[in-house]
C-alpha cells in the first residue's frame, strides 16, 4: 500500500496528467482514494501524434477512464515530427496548464516518483547545474499560475509497479522508454545496475534550496509589488541590503515571473546583472527577455517588447499568450497579439485617465485582441479598453 497523501492543496477540481503508463495510472487511483468526497478528478492525456499507435492508445485509455467513472480529455498537440524530449515536455505542460485555466482546475497532478528524481539529479550533474538543478523536482510548485503537485515523488518505481499489480491495473508501456539514444533512459539503466545512495545527497541539496527559497519568499512578501499588467517593482535599498546569493535569487525569481519563461536566466549573465546593481543604483539592463531599470529608490522589471513572439494566436481557443497571460475568447474572426506601438497609439485617446500614467514601454507589451478583417484593436483587457462588450478572460499568470 502506498503512503497516504498529506500535502494535497484544497481544491474542488484537480487534473491528473495521464500518459497511460503505470506511474500515472497508479497516481490516478491513489488520488481517487485520497481526495475528499465531492472533489472532481479529471484525467488529461496529451497526444503528440509522434507514434502511429497514439490515437489507438488515447481511445483505450479513454475506455479505462470511463469504466472508472473519471472524466477524460485528450489534448491533441501539433508538435513537429521527431521533436526532442524537452520540446515535447514543454508543449505537453503548456497544453495541460492551458486546459486547467480554461476549465477552472487550479491543480495539476503528475506521476513522478523517486526514480525520476534520481535520474533528474544525474542529468543536472552532467550539465553542471547548481544547487537548484541538483535538488531536482519540487513536490509542489506553481507553473504558469497552476499548482503542479507530485504526490509520489518519494515513492520508488518498484513499489508503484507492485501497487498496480495488487490493484489489477492495466497500463501501456511506452516503447520509447527502451531506446538507449535518450540520455534519461541510459541513466535509468545505469541506476538499476549500480548501488547508490542518492536520497541522502538529494535530501541535503533540497534542504539548502529550501533555505534559499524561504529567504526569497519572505523578501517577495515584504517588498515586491506585482501588477496585473505584468510588471513588478521593488525597493532598491532592500535588494542591495541582501547577501549576494539571496539578491541573485530574488532577481532570478523576478525575471522568471515577468518573462513567463520556464527556464532560469543564464547564471553568468544573472550574476553580472546583480553585481551591476550593487555597484551603481542607476541601471538599465536587458536580461531574460525583460528590461530592468533602477534608481536609488526603486527597481522596475517589465517585459521587453522585442522579445515577444509576434506570431498571432487564434482567438477561438484559449492560450497562454507570451507565456505570461491566460487569454480566452470566443472570436473566430480575431487573434491575440501584442498591443505594440501601432495599437497603443490607436487606443490611447480612449484610455481612462487612471491608465495613461502606465509606463509606455509596459503598455506596448500588453495582450490585445485584433480583428482579422480590418486589423483593428477590438480589446486590450489589461488596459481596460473594451469598447464593445465581449466574453473575455485575460489575466497575468504570476
Amino acid at each position: 500500500m502506498l503512503p497516504s497523501l498529506t500535502f494535497l492543496p484544497s481544491a474542488r477540481q484537480m487534473a491528473v496528467a495521464l500518459s497511460g503508463g503505470v506511474d500515472s495510472f497508479v497516481t490516478l487511483h491513489h488520488m481517487r482514494r485520497s481526495v475528499p468526497q465531492g472533489t472532481v478528478i479529471t484525467a488529461l492525456y496529451t497526444n503528440h501524434h509522434q507514434r502511429p499507435a497514439s490515437d489507438l492508445e488515447s481511445r483505450v485509455i479513454q475506455g479505462w477512464c470511463q469504466n472508472l467513472g473519471i472524466p477524460f480529455y485528450s489534448l491533441d498537440l501539433d508538435t513537429p515530427p521527431h521533436s526532442d524530449a524537452a520540446t515535447l515536455r514543454r508543449a505537453r505542460y503548456r497544453a495541460m496548464i492551458t486546459w486547467c485555466h480554461a476549465h477552472h482546475h487550479p491543480v495539476l497532478i503528475t506521476g513522478h516518483h523517486s526514480d525520476d528524481q534520481n535520474e533528474t539529479f544525474l542529468i543536472a550533474a552532467q550539465r553542471g547545474s547548481g544547487v537548484d538543478g541538483l535538488a531536482g523536482m519540487r513536490p509542489i510548485h506553481v507553473w504558469w499560475g497552476i499548482q503542479v503537485v507530485r504526490p509520489l515523488l518519494m515513492v520508488p518505481k518498484d513499489q508503484i509497479v507492485a501497487e498496480a499489480r495488487t490493484l489489477g491495473l492495466r497500463w501501456i508501456e511506452d516503447p520509447s522508454n527502451a531506446k538507449m539514444d535518450f540520455l534519461r533512459n541510459r541513466l535509468r539503466a545505469a541506476l538499476l545496475d549500480t548501488p547508490h545512495h542518492l536520497e541522502t545527497t538529494l535530501g541535503a541539496l533540497t534542504a539548502a534550496r529550501d533555505y534559499f527559497d524561504r529567504n526569497v519568499d519572505t523578501f517577495f512578501r515584504q517588498h515586491v509589488q506585482i501588477f496585473p499588467e505584468g510588471y513588478l517593482t521593488l525597493p532598491y535599498p532592500a535588494l542591495v541590503s541582501q547577501d549576494g546569493e539571496i539578491a541573485r535569487r530574488i532577481l532570478k525569481q523576478a525575471l522568471r515571473l515577468i518573462s513567463g519563461k520556464a527556464v532560469d536566466p543564464r547564471f553568468a549573465r544573472l550574476s553580472r546583472a546583480t553585481w551591476a546593481l550593487y555597484q551603481a543604483p542607476k541601471q538599465t539592463l536587458s536580461l531574460h527577455g525583460c528590461i530592468i531599470t533602477s534608481t536609488p529608490e526603486k527597481i522596475l522589471i517589465y517585459r521587453e517588447a522585442k522579445a515577444i513572439d509576434p506570431t498571432p494566436l487564434p482567438a477561438d481557443q484559449p492560450h497562454l499568450w507570451d507565456q505570461r497571460f491566460f487569454c480566452q475568447a470566443h472570436e473566430p474572426d480575431a487573434y491575440w497579439s501584442a498591443l505594440g506601438t501601432e495599437g497603443y497609439e490607436r487606443i490611447r485617446p480612449h484610455l481612462k485617465a487612471t491608465q495613461r500614467p502606465l509606463r509606455y514601454a509596459v503598455a506596448l507589451t500588453q495582450p490585445a485582441l485584433w480583428s482579422k478583417q480590418d486589423h483593428r484593436v477590438l480589446a486590450a483587457p489589461t488596459l481596460h479598453y473594451e469598447p464593445e462588450e465581449r466574453s473575455l478572460r485575460v489575466f497575468f499568470l504570476a
